[in-house]
């Protein structure tokens, strides 16, 4: 990890959106997709996010490798679950297969 106090406020911004989506993904009495809600859609977005943000910072090139891969899966996932939630055609997206951990 890092001394680097906005680092660590990125990496803990970024635990909570996937604990958030964790239970939002796992809970099947969890109303997340409605006329105003997208959970699942809103926390990908917001991990993507931060992982971008978190790219240039100063942090070690492996760490900038794993951000640039959780943006990366966060971005394909959010895009299979509009498609699915547009009624393109999709299948149901399935959880993404290989984890990847920021520590």
């Amino acid at each position: 990890m890092t001394d680097n106090p906005l680092v660590t406020w990125q990496y803990e911004q970024i635990e909570a959106e996937c604990a958030l989506l964790t239970g939002h993904a796992t809970d099947p009495s969890c109303p997340c997709e409605s006329d105003t809600e997208h959970c699942i859609r809103k926390h990908l977005l917001t991990i993507e996010a931060l992982a971008k943000e978190t790219y240039p910072m100063d942090i070690s090139d492996q760490e900038k490798q794993g951000m640039a891969d959780l943006a990366d899966q966060a971005r394909t996932w959010r895009k299979q679950v509009e498609s699915y939630n547009t009624g393109g055609g999709s299948p149901e997206p399935v959880n993404p297969g290989e984890v990847i951990r920021t520590e």
